[in-house]
């Protein structure tokens, strides 16, 4: 369920399924999408927001969840560190926390999330999940805009989910400079691994589509890491093991070829004998009856 919530600080308090509750004012308030949902019989959150801090307001917050602040303006006291223009804080879902504005009003934006996919790739980045972070970024505008999309901007149809991860680690994409090149290779590795698994055990009967969508990422990012870890592209690949898993099945299984087409991803049988022929230079058909003629010698002898 999406929600969009204002909060004016005099008290009032507006939530609507719909973004009419974000017109224009000049009092200090709070802009507010959460997104809720059950996942796995527990409640799965993401909650993004723009904070319009007033003057000498504090506030306390135990969210549960792992936070993440950016600073566009002012100053914010977040625990015992002071945030400036800039200036980002991560805060494991572990850890209370305090806002305090000073002197002026405090601007920034902020997110949160319980979900364990993301949180999985903090912790792999370092993030232990104990201690608070605090870096600089001078990619002001970029994650400006990220906020905005999501806050302002959300698509009338879409996968909601899906669509505030990809928030989420487009944020977090700027944000992990502060950490090294090896944790981030813990990060690309684990997934292409977990794709090289998924195509195997569906014996290649996925597409690039498909595996974008199921982990994630964009198709360009899936060809950027085959071309680093196996120097070829994903569709390559995907050919690659159907062929093999074919094969597999011609020669040690008695199911129909049509089946096996099946298995492998060919909804048309002709299209999958004009793929494997091409592959290996040989029909199906007489690839099975020369397997079980070379078993049948091999027997004789």
């Amino acid at each position: 369920m999406l929600t969009y919530i204002r909060h004016i600080y005099d008290g009032k308090r507006e939530a609507s399924n719909k973004p009419d509750v974000f017109v224009p004012t000049p009092l200090p308030h709070q802009d507010v999408v959460r997104y809720s949902c059950i996942q796995n019989e527990e409640q799965l959150i993401y909650t993004w927001g723009k904070q319009n801090l007033p003057k000498n307001f504090e506030s306390a917050h135990s969210p549960q969840r792992w936070t993440i602040i950016y600073m566009i303006d002012g100053e914010l006291v977040c625990g015992t560190e002071i945030l400036q223009t800039g200036d980002y804080i991560i805060i494991p879902s572990a850890c209370s926390h305090t806002f305090r504005s000073n002197n002026d009003e405090a601007y920034f934006y902020w997110c949160t999330t319980n979900d364990e996919y993301l949180v999985n790739i903090l912790k792999l980045c370092g993030y232990s999940g104990k201690e608070i972070v605090k870096g600089h970024t001078e990619g002001g505008k970029a994650i400006a805009d990220i906020f905005d999309r999501t806050l302002y901007h959300f698509p009338k149809e879409c996968d909601e989910r899906i669509y505030f991860m990809s928030s989420f680690t487009a944020l977090f994409s700027f944000l992990s400079t502060a950490k090294n090149d090896e944790q981030m290779q813990k990060v690309s590795e684990q997934l292409f691994n977990r794709c090289l698994s998924h195509i195997e055990s569906a014996y290649g009967n996925v597409s690039v589509d498909y595996l974008a969508k199921r982990y994630f990422i964009s198709r360009r990012y899936l060809y950027a890491m085959f071309k680093e870890y196996k120097n070829m592209s994903p569709i390559d690949h995907i050919l690659s093991v159907r062929m093999k898993a074919a094969d597999k099945f011609l020669t040690t299984t008695d199911f129909s070829v049509s089946h096996i087409a099946e298995l492998t991803g060919y909804s048309d049988y002709n299209h999958f004998t004009r793929a494997y022929k091409k592959y290996f230079g040989v029909l199906p058909s007489k690839r099975r009856k020369n397997a079980k003629n070379d078993a049948s010698e091999q027997i004789g002898e």
